[in-house]
């Protein structure tokens, strides 16, 4: 030992006593000691850390124990004398958690002050990568053996102050994957405390309802569904609370309450399912008496309990008791200030109504439960008094973002709350200045840049300090923009949709500077961007105020420099010679999304030279980077943006084509003018067809974009509906789709109904001849065109017969010549019918009165009784007639006929009308056949 300290055991003792008599709450004297001795303070982290071998056990615990109570007192000093203090105390604090060690022969006393000394510096270090630690990792071990000592020895009382402490230190810890001694730990504490306090379990009062076929009924509420006999109904109230008068015991619950929730989010479902609480019903009645506790973090525990259900990923079935059972005191902890910090009330309400937004968003039981008791319109007040506050220090700035997110997320589906909220004439003012205060911020630190250079290359960049108040703002508007009523009264300020516009244009060459790639800050521009442009998305509708103000402020041109970018474009980003040395943020998958999706609600219902524009600016081959994403929502925006260009447009349909030509050889010869070319479109929509999971929301929504795409496709001209009728895998999955039974939840955005009527749609153009007026006004006559059996039965012989078909054949494959892809193509005007629905309801008459010039119509009347011999000369309808007759043919051998006819026959109405139109044409050209 050092002479400083004295000599001998005793010596030490007494200077370290005396030291501690000295430090006891006076910071001057702790910063006096750092300043002047720092050798004493590492001498006694020594000896506290260490095991003095040359001393007797009892002799080294009882040291040890004075060591490290020396440091408790000494590291236990306000948060201004540690910035004096410095890399001192930073220092000091390091040492603690690199040479502390939990050991088997440490007594308890020093388990306890070793914890305590662990806690109480667990605030002031860098926690990253401390969890696998070999501190921590004792210290579970630790915490597994007290465990086990204390459920198994009912005698041990005072191992529950260790206990405390041991989950306390591990409570503070951030893990990235879970612990099975944890688990199995706070499982086991949280049984044993629930069989000590069980029998004070007491209910004011308990309803039941019996069956009237049974003359008795046993009252077995827990074990009556196991026996296969009807069970009670869900109690509608709660015990009352059970009086816990033991602080540790209090304390063991709610800590191990919140490491087993934490531990059951990162495990998987067969551990889940293995230490699962929510499947035992006494426990569940155990926690739910805890709701009326007068203890905030015994009641706070048990409504976490009661919510970990509903924000999990379905891995545990909800406690029965109902929402109203606990939702009532969740609400009621917004009222009190002395809330645990592992508590939040605003972010546990935002994430019950986001997950109810997503299972049930048109009747949400969070936001009527708001509405009916009247909650909403004190959210509404509250957040105007926050909005009006001048202070907006990070305490009051947080709670505005909390509930302003609140907001956002009970009017993204409810027309009500948001007219309550735009009661308040003010919020939409607050909303821009937040989104300029934020612009002037990103403008200001692009500026100086330069300045802070050094520091860039040396830590992670943290977000700006409004960065979770604006993108609680942009979700706000964004819920708003959703409502066709807003759009159309409140959102139709310029000076909003030029702010969004800046704010995506600002953020975008921020990520186009690799020094910030990986940072905090990047990552929070990242999803300010996202929601920005799913608001501006909306903005662009045809019925929006705001859309014409937007495109010509070049919304076009920035998503088109955002998809073309490396860090959002993967092709781009593998094509480019740069190493780009930087992660791809998560979030980089919902900036591709709603760019592609304000290209989409761009292009729905637009002309055919606005479509071209875009495609000029935007080309097809960069849109077609995306339709193979990882990410389901981007491929969903993709396709159905192609439905949207290719709907009622032959020149995009043929720039489609063009992007899916086979590579020509270079030994054949230049094929001529209007040829057919190889294309492997189909080729590559039948795969993607078969690749789809109709049962999945997004992938149903994307099947639904790539069979509208073959809608638009059949809809162009006669060769498009010929290179489709030769694909067989597309009629089979077709006949795949018609053939099942028609159900699913519309809330998930798409039925088996939207995708049926999708492939009748297909069907009805196959078919579709162009000439609607000729199909009803000759409803009753034979067909115009295949009469040669009857023109033989009257009276012709066999030598004419054969003279007029082959005659016929002539003609025909003349005929036919003249009437490939490009040549009929080029007889068509290009497609601008501004009624023309995204669902191509009209695509049947895109044709109407597009027949070729040199084509001559047959003057007499086809079909007349008269008329004993068939034209030499077909015309053009005669043709597609042909043609349309063949296909139907092709369709019935398949049985598609009989699938439509059982579709006449369906539930769903737009599946029944739109099959009761296609059978009538199928029919018309089977009877003409």
């Amino acid at each position: 030992m050092p002479s400083a300290m004295g000599d001998g055991l005793t010596g030490v003792l007494s200077e370290i006593r005396k030291m501690k008599s000295g430090l006891i709450g006076d910071d001057l004297a702790k910063l006096s000691l750092f300043k002047e001795r720092p050798d004493v303070i590492t001498d006694v982290l020594g000896i506290a850390l260490e095991t003095n071998c040359n001393v007797s056990h009892a002799s080294s615990q009882n040291l040890s124990f004075q060591a490290l109570e020396f440091l408790l007192i000494l590291l236990n000093m306000g948060q201004e004398a540690k910035q004096e203090i410095g890399s001192e105390f930073s220092s000091i604090v390091d040492l603690v958690f690199t040479r502390l060690r939990f050991q088997e022969e440490d007594s308890s006393l020093i388990s306890l002050q070793k914890a305590r000394l662990v806690n109480m510096c667990l605030g002031d270090c860098d926690e990253f990568g401390l969890e696998n630690s070999i501190l921590m990792t004792s210290l579970r071990a630790t915490l597994a053996w007290y465990v086990h000592e204390r459920t198994s020895k009912q005698c041990l009382e005072h191992y529950n102050t260790i206990i405390v402490e041991l989950l306390t230190c591990t409570m503070k810890q951030n893990y990235e994957e879970t612990n099975a001694d944890l688990l199995s730990a706070t499982h086991a504490l949280l049984l044993r405390l629930s069989s000590k306090y069980q029998y004070l379990l007491l209910f004011k009062y308990i309803t039941a309802e019996t069956k009237a076929s049974r003359s008795s009924h046993q009252y077995e509420p827990f074990s009556s569904k196991k026996t296969g006999v009807p069970s009670l109904p869900t109690l509608n109230t709660c015990p009352n609370a059970i009086d816990i008068r033991d602080p540790s015991d209090r304390s063991i619950l709610y800590l191990s309450l919140n490491i087993y929730i934490k531990m059951l989010s990162l495990a998987d479902s067969t551990t889940c399912r293995s230490v699962d609480l929510w499947g035992n019903e006494g426990f569940v009645v155990f926690m739910s008496s805890f709701l009326k506790s007068d203890f905030m973090t015994l009641r706070c525990a048990s409504i976490k309990f009661m919510v970990y259900p509903y924000l999990c990923a379905s891995t545990f079935k909800p406690a029965e008791q109902p929402l109203q059972l606990w939702l009532p005191h969740l609400c009621d902890c917004l009222n009190y200030d002395d809330l645990p910090w592992w508590f939040d009330p605003f972010d546990i309400l935002t994430r019950l109504v986001n997950h109810f937004n997503e299972i049930c968003p048109q009747s949400n039981p969070i936001s009527d439960f708001l509405l009916d008791t009247n909650l909403m319109n004190s959210v509404v007040r509250l957040l105007a008094k926050c909005l009006g506050l001048r202070n907006r220090d990070n305490g009051p700035l947080k709670v505005t973002e909390q509930l302003i997110r609140l907001c956002a997320s009970l009017t993204s589906f409810s027309e009500t709350t948001r007219r309550r909220l735009f009661t308040n004439k003010s919020l939409l003012h607050h909303a821009e200045a937040g989104l300029e205060s934020h612009l002037k911020l990103i403008d200001s630190f692009v500026t100086h840049k330069d300045i802070h250079r050094s520091l860039l290359e040396i830590r992670d960049l943290p977000p700006f300090y409004d960065s979770d108040c604006t993108l609680s703002w942009v979700l706000l508007l964004k819920s708003f923009s959703r409502s066709v009523t807003a759009l159309r009264t409140f959102l139709k300020r310029n000076r909003l949709a030029e702010l969004l516009l800046d704010l995506v244009k600002s953020i975008f060459l921020l990520t186009e500077d690799k020094s910030y790639s990986g940072s905090g800050l990047l990552d929070a521009e990242l999803k300010i961007m996202s929601a920005a442009l799913g608001i501006l998305s909306n903005f662009v509708v045809e019925f929006s105020n705001l859309q014409s103000y937007i495109v010509e402020n070049g919304i076009i041109d920035v998503v088109g420099k955002i998809l073309k970018s490396p860090l959002f474009n993967e092709t781009v980003r593998s094509a480019s010679a740069d190493d780009l040395n930087y992660s791809i943020p998560m979030c980089v998958a919902e900036v591709q999304t709603n760019a592609l999706w304000v290209l989409r609600h761009l292009m729905y219902n637009s002309h055919n030279d606005e479509k071209l524009e875009l495609l000029s600016i935007i080309p097809m081959e960069v849109i077609l980077q995306f339709v193979n994403n990882g990410n389901w929502l981007v491929q969903e925006q993709c396709f159905q943006l192609l439905r949207n260009l290719t709907c009622n447009s032959r020149k995009v349909v043929n720039i489609l084509l063009e992007n899916f030509n086979d590579p020509q050889p270079a030994h054949e010869p230049n094929q001529r003018s209007g040829s057919v070319k190889s294309t492997y479109l189909f080729e590559y929509l039948a795969h993607k067809l078969r690749l789809l999971d109709s049962k999945d929301p997004n992938q149903g929504k994307t099947l639904e974009g790539v069979l509208y795409i073959i809608v638009n496709i059949t809809a162009i001209n006669e060769s498009k509906r010929q290179m489709v009728i030769e694909q067989d895998e597309v009629l089979w999955f077709i006949s795949e789709v018609l053939a099942e039974h028609n159900g699913g939840s519309a809330e998930f955005g798409h039925t088996k109904g939207d995708l049926q009527v999708a492939c009748l749609w297909i069907l009805t153009n196959l078919i579709w001849a162009s000439t609607t007026s000729n199909f009803l006004f000759y409803a009753t006559e034979p067909h115009p065109v295949l009469e040669a059996t009857e023109t033989q039965a009257s009276g012709s012989n066999s030598s004419a017969g054969h003279g007029v078909r082959r005659a016929d054949k002539e003609q025909a494959h003349d005929s036919g010549g003249a009437y490939d892809d490009e040549e009929l193509s080029d007889t068509y005007e290009d497609d601008e019918d501004d009624s023309q629905e995204d669902e191509d309801e009209d695509d049947g008459d895109v044709e109407l009165g597009e027949e070729s010039e040199g084509s001559a119509f047959v003057t007499s009347a086809v079909g007349h009784p008269e008329e004993f011999e068939r034209p030499k000369t077909l015309n053009a309808p005669a043709k597609l007639k042909i043609f349309a007759a063949q296909r139907c043919s092709k369709l019935v051998k398949m049985g598609l006929y009989d699938l439509v006819k059982l579709k006449t026959l369906e539930t769903d109405i737009p599946v029944r009308e739109q099959a009761k139109l296609l059978l009538f044409h199928m029919d018309l050209l089977r009877k003409g056949a």
